[in-house]
């Protein structure tokens, strides 16, 4: 079997896999519990310069030895390159969203050529990591509507933030509070300002009223919002995906929340590219999914809940490594 490309984010690259080295994991837990106690004193932690907690993510850990080491042997992509006796190819880095996952298998393909590999195997991840990239353009024709966070936006002009979580939230919250007595956003505008000012306090301007109504009409209700814009966000990812010549199939979301929105999602195209391309996972036998074994020993944090690391373990890697060999053996891929 030629090469296989695995992307995707801290799940392809194995994040958390070096607790299962001994020396590796009592060095963390001391930290760990050091600053557990930090916290009940009321002290500050220490973060770090990404926002994550130092002792819990890989920015400290790739500085050791067994985590980089445990990472590679222990991953799915390792389990199935080396049960297909094939090179496996994989972002060196840590982290990434569905567009950095189609960079990287264009790079691949370019580095070496299209003929290089067999297929790619694709971890899909959170939707907001890359929603604002996906969807600015297409708010700015189709509603003439910019979902860049300004205030955001002006303290750092290479960074960008979207307010697509604040809009989830002013539709939600919308709803709960109006729920026996629906109405649009222009008949209650206090209870609108009220609910933005507390969504979003540093720009409660997130949203312009006319705005917010243009939306609601569009889409009515919170169901309808949310499973418009996840929509029009698997339409955006498509067109990167079309780009792709080499085969492609996907590790399904690890999210509840956003494996439920797919699977509600009722569009040819989106089942035939994305769907119909997605890896069934099996646990001993039986189907299951990433999000189902939430609380599991498939993931860390519930065999070491001092971590917080919410990352697979080396059993769910190797779940996913089975579901994935199983998968290409059935198709002949």
């Amino acid at each position: 079997m030629k090469p296989i490309i695995f992307t995707g984010d801290s799940f392809t690259f194995g994040e958390g896999l070096e607790l299962h080295d001994d020396v590796y994991r009592d060095f963390i837990h001391k930290k760990c519990m050091q600053m557990e106690e930090l916290k009940k004193q009321g002290k500050p932690l220490n973060w770090d310069d990404t926002g994550y907690l130092w002792h819990q993510y890989s920015d400290f850990s790739e500085n050791i030895v067994p985590a980089g080491k445990l990472r590679y042997e222990l991953s799915y992509p390792a389990l199935v390159s080396n049960h297909f006796n094939t090179l496996g190819f994989r972002k060196f880095n840590n982290g990434g969203n569905q567009k950095v996952a189609i960079e990287f298998i264009e790079r691949c393909i370019g580095n070496f050529s299209l003929d290089s590999f067999s297929i790619a195997i694709i971890n899909l991840t959170s939707l907001s990591r890359d929603e604002l990239y996906l969807l600015i353009d297409h708010f700015k024709q189709a509603f003439n509507i910019d979902i860049t966070d300004k205030i955001y936006n002006n303290n750092d002009s290479n960074s960008y933030e979207s307010t697509i979580p604040y809009l989830n939230q002013l539709f939600l919250t919308w709803e709960t509070l109006t729920e026996n007595n629906k109405k649009r956003f222009k008949d209650d505008i206090e209870l609108f300002e009220s609910i933005k000012n507390k969504i979003y306090t540093e720009n409660p301007n997130f949203i312009s009223l006319d705005d917010a109504q243009k939306l609601q009409d569009i889409f009515k209700d919170w169901d309808g919002w949310i499973e418009g814009i996840t929509t029009l966000y698997y339409k955006e990812y498509i067109k990167l995906l079309d780009k792709i010549e080499i085969p492609y199939y996907f590790i399904p979301h690890w999210s509840k929340f956003d494996a439920k929105l797919l699977e509600s999602i009722d569009d040819d195209e989106i089942t035939k590219k994305i769907k119909n391309k997605t890896i069934p996972i099996y646990k001993k036998g039986i189907e299951t999914s990433l999000a189902k074994e939430w609380n599991t020993d498939f993931y860390l944090h519930n065999l070491y809940p001092w971590s917080e690391n919410k990352h697979p373990s080396k059993y769910g890697h190797k779940i996913i490594a089975d579901s994935i060999i199983k998968f290409i053996e059935e198709n002949k891929l």
